[in-house]
């Protein structure tokens, strides 16, 4: 039968939609005082947290490879009504293809008893090509907020959830059913580093109990449906608050009258074609909220110190990583900032020479450049000089 309200959505343009293209471009411009751009989101729902740090000439970079935002999706694969489990596993499939096609990751939430009783779908995750994360979402959908769920309730959901992944799967992010939280100790307890938090938020993830909130920003159902400029504009106000676009939904949302490919190929394909053109540029990384999160806890630790003399600099970078929850050998992305009249650089890393592909320089603030190294702390200091040169 013909959907009437979806084809009353194509025909007719929603006013709605073309104001938050506006008005999502025009806080991206940087002329919207940071009190009013607050204001003005906080009217769609929408927190806006951005934290001044102060710029120092040497810096670790808030996103890998000194990108100016972070983008990452997180999928709900938990379907419990009988009758929407041929969408969900048409969309699951077709998400994959379309995240395999951009090479764009997914953290996939498993809700156990969605894995038993759509198996197929379920191993299409686990097998797909892109380097998925895979969290887990409780196995029967239990609300972490009620009272009635105990400590033994919520460690008994997470157990069984693990047994049905592979080893060394599920123990990075744990996404709460309604994203309605509770027992953060316990999460930290057996391993978790991050999780999906309850507050839509245009922001840096924060620190809470121990795990990295990844904070929510849109999530995406049958009502947003040819949103795509919406989010294609909200994604650039992303990048320019140097801030993270999280979006999120479930399989089973993405369908426009029973069509999942059109619902699909009309609104998110042409946003992963634009974060993967924005990632290509260098200005956006994309993602998943485990390598996120590992990102930011290293960055919490690092501390750097540099020595300045005519046309060089000396830098030492110190992070150790004592928790064992997270990576003992993490990427971090070193920005320093160029002087005026340096047209190059040369590097040297721990004492061997960086090539010349591995050094990356773009602009920065306005009018400046930075250069940006990535640096694997196998060991805790890193040391790097740098010879500034002129034409």
């Amino acid at each position: 039968m013909l959907d009437n309200h979806a084809l009353t959505r194509d025909v007719i343009p929603s006013a709605k939609k073309a104001a938050k293209i506006t008005l999502f471009k025009l806080l991206s411009s940087g002329l919207v005082p940071e009190g009013l751009t607050a204001r003005l989101l906080g009217v769609l729902g929408i927190g806006y947290c951005k934290v001044t740090e102060p710029r120092e000439r040497v810096f670790i970079t808030r996103f890998m490879n000194g990108c100016a935002g972070g983008f990452c999706v997180s999928i709900d694969f938990d379907n419990r009504r009988e009758g929407r489990a041929e969408v969900n596993r048409r969309a699951t499939f077709e998400i994959l293809a379309l995240c395999e096609e951009f090479d764009i990751p997914a953290t996939w939430a498993i809700c156990g008893i969605t894995a038993v009783k759509e198996r197929e779908a379920f191993e299409s995750i686990l097998s797909s090509r892109v380097g998925n994360e895979i969290a887990v979402h409780t196995f029967d959908h239990v609300d972490f907020s009620s009272q009635s769920c105990t400590e033994e309730l919520a460690r008994s959901q997470i157990l069984r959830t693990l047994e049905l992944l592979p080893p060394r799967a599920g123990r990075a992010t744990f996404v709460f059913p309604w994203n309605r939280m509770g027992h953060l100790e316990l999460l930290r307890e057996m391993g978790f580093i991050a999780y999906r938090g309850r507050d839509r938020k245009l922001a840096y993830p924060s620190k809470n109990n121990g795990l990295w909130d990844i904070h929510p920003l849109f999530y995406l159902s049958e009502r947003n449906y040819t949103h795509s400029g919406v989010l294609r504009a909200l994604l650039d106000l992303a990048m320019s608050s140097e801030a993270l676009f999280h979006l999120w939904f479930h399989p089973w949302n993405l369908e426009v009258a029973g069509d999942v490919p059109r619902y699909i190929n009309d609104t998110i394909r042409p946003l992963f074609e634009y974060a993967d053109l924005k990632r290509r540029q260098g200005d956006l990384w994309v993602c998943t909220l485990g390598e996120l999160a590992n990102y930011c806890e290293a960055r919490s630790k690092a501390r750097v110190s540099y020595r300045e003399v005519k046309g060089s600099m000396e830098i030492d970078v110190k992070c150790k990583i004592e928790d064992a929850r997270f990576n003992s050998k993490q990427l971090l992305t070193l920005g320093v900032e160029m002087p005026g009249e340096a047209t190059d650089v040369k590097a040297s890393l721990d004492g061997v020479q960086v090539e010349e592909g591995a050094l990356a320089i773009r602009k920065f603030g306005r009018g400046s450049r930075a250069l940006y190294l990535n640096m694997l702390f196998d060991n805790p200091l890193k040391h790097v000089k740098l010879e500034f040169l002129r034409e």
